[in-house]
């Protein structure tokens, strides 16, 4: 693998301007910041871990965003990691019972409960009452704030429940000194100068990506031909196809269409929320 200054430096010499090192670092940032926001691989996930809190409640000062006047103990907010995107598929979800009565996959199991992503519209009009604390089985998510990413559930829960997800992270700038949340680390030198090695696998497609938006800056008009797709399979389109076409580690298995498990399945959620909200 090639280190960040070593792909900047090729691809300059490629569009044939060597001494266009920081613009050639700019592109690379923006590139990588642009697969991030755009696909998910494993190189920008992380996990995180939390405990659901029946007695949460938002912060004096918390934004207002956050801080919905409808909602009741325990909903949240509960922090997601910084610079949180989307949740993978089916990887959230926390523990129930356990030895003990205790809710952690590290104090004797417990029964795995997944939560399901809700729409915000759906989540507001949900029944709010005191006594209606149970096993959350939906969340929503709140990025108005890009500092304080967080999300809430419904029902609040009646424990103190241990959670896990895994998301898609927008990764730190090459030269940040930030270590990002699945522990990549970004190094302190900007991109043009940085032996640090980009979070994304594959430097051919980095060097070309990098060399093609050069010469469209400088009028040069092989541009097309780098970026695009060709017959040989050499435009950098060619070369993240194939990269998205084996990403993840998911050829020693097929995949499968699912149906929205907020409306097929068995859900527990189809049960009323207590036999006492309106007496």
């Amino acid at each position: 693998m090639w280190t960040s200054a070593q792909i900047v430096a090729q691809a300059c010499a490629d569009a044939r301007v060597p001494g266009w090192l920081q613009a050639g670092g700019m592109h690379l940032q923006a590139i990588l910041d642009e697969i991030c926001e755009t696909y998910d691989f494993e190189g920008n996930k992380a996990s995180f871990f939390g405990s659901l809190n029946p007695s949460l409640t938002p912060p004096a000062g918390t934004p207002a965003s956050q801080n919905n006047p409808n909602l009741i103990a325990g909903n949240g907010p509960y922090a997601l990691p910084a610079n949180y995107l989307r949740m993978r598929k089916k990887t959230f979800l926390y523990w129930y019972g356990g030895t003990n009565g205790v809710a952690s996959p590290t104090a004797g199991g417990g029964v795995a409960i997944p939560l399901i992503n809700e729409d915000d519209e759906e989540f507001d009009t949900l029944i709010q009452q005191i006594g209606i604390a149970s096993l959350p089985r939906i969340y929503i998510t709140d990025l108005s704030d890009p500092s304080s990413p967080n999300f809430y559930v419904y029902p609040p829960p009646n424990g103190a429940y241990t959670y896990q997800g895994r998301c898609s992270i927008l990764m730190p700038a090459i030269g940040s000194a930030t270590v990002a949340a699945n522990g990549w680390d970004s190094g302190n030198t900007p991109p043009q100068s940085s032996a640090v090695v980009p979070w994304f696998p594959n430097t051919t497609y980095l060097r070309t990506r990098v060399a093609g938006e050069l010469m469209k800056t400088t009028g040069d008009v092989r541009w097309e031909k780098m970026l695009g797709k060709n017959r040989d399979g050499t435009g950098a389109q060619d070369i993240l196809d194939r990269v998205l076409q084996a990403k993840d580690d998911r050829w020693s298995r097929a995949q499968r269409v699912t149906l929205d498990a907020r409306h097929f399945g068995r859900r527990s959620d189809k049960l009323p929320d207590t036999k006492n909200l309106f007496g």
